[in-house]
């Protein structure tokens, strides 16, 4: 019962239910106007329990239009994100389906919640499964995924090359005010930092292919794999771009290399520092190697 979601807008999934009233444009051509609402839509690394909203469609020769002015979002979740509770959110989309190229555009989207929202553009090519989707995002809470507090927006984009290719996801985020509880993670992120990643989703696994992050005090590059229940392995490398004052020491400079492991909302790195200079006393120590674990 429904439309099945998967047949028309894949990677989602999900049935929609529909009721309204139509009117017709001279022989083949119609306007309807009514409800609609899809229940048990899942997406990769996600799933949104309930959605209604009141919907427009257009027929125009060999293009159908859309319009969802306002839909209500109820229980929306990432799996991933543990930290990041489901949550109601509100989605407005319009967009077309051209019937003689067979694409699928979607000309508008944007979804606003408590956590930030994300507008976004993008077209689907039916015949072969290629969709390229891409747009902005701003995150009011960034303690929902990552340990560190304060905003941050960026830009991001989606896209699968056929039916059996994997999603190919980029993105970039610049930080604002944040912070962490965890004073060594402030110090070394600083106000304004700057996050660049490109991964791959297959079989509901992220690889992170490539990822660089500029902080305060830090400059990293990074590689790993993120489950879709939230499991992060991964690896890092990088230098320390100013001094890095701890309780009892000041590390004025050092190389690192790090494995990543645990939760993606709550990481343990183990971390072995090399080619390191650090001041104790008043006295200048180099060449310090060492090993640290951080959680």
């Amino acid at each position: 019962r429904g439309l099945d979601l998967g047949l028309v807008a894949p990677p989602v999934r999900g049935k929609v239910d529909a009721a309204g009233k139509a009117r017709l444009v001279g022989l083949s051509d119609f306007v309807w106007e009514g409800q609609a609402t899809a229940t048990g839509v899942e997406y990769p690394s996600g799933a949104i329990a309930r959605v209604s909203s009141p919907i427009t469609i257009r027929k125009d020769r060999s293009t159908i239009s859309w319009e969802l002015p306002r839909a209500n979002v109820e229980g929306g979740r990432v799996t991933p994100l543990k930290s990041l509770a489901p949550s109601n959110y509100t989605v407005a989309t319009r967009g077309e389906v051209n019937l003689m190229a067979r694409t699928v555009e979607v000309t508008q989207a944007q979804v606003i919640g408590a956590p930030g929202q994300v507008p976004g553009r993008g077209v689907y090519t039916i015949s072969t499964g290629a969709f390229e989707y891409s747009g902005a995002a701003s995150f009011n809470r960034l303690v929902d995924l990552v340990p560190l507090t304060g905003a941050a927006r960026g830009q991001w984009s989606v896209r699968r090359s056929s039916h059996d290719a994997p999603i190919r996801i980029t993105a970039d985020a610049t930080g604002r005010n944040v912070s962490s509880r965890i004073d060594v993670l402030a110090d070394l992120a600083g106000p304004s930092p700057v996050a660049r990643m490109t991964g791959v989703v297959r079989d509901g696994r992220f690889t992170l292919e490539s990822g660089n992050f500029r902080g305060a005090g830090l400059n990293a590059n990074m590689t790993g794999r993120i489950a879709d229940n939230g499991a992060v392995t991964g690896r890092a490398t990088g230098t320390l771009s100013r001094p890095l004052s701890l309780p009892s020491a000041t590390i004025a400079w050092a190389t690192f290399a790090a494995e990543m492991s645990g939760q993606l909302s709550a990481p343990k790195l183990d971390v072995m520092l090399s080619n390191g200079t650090a001041v104790v006393a008043g006295l200048s120590i180099n060449d310090i190697v060492g090993e640290a674990q951080a959680s």
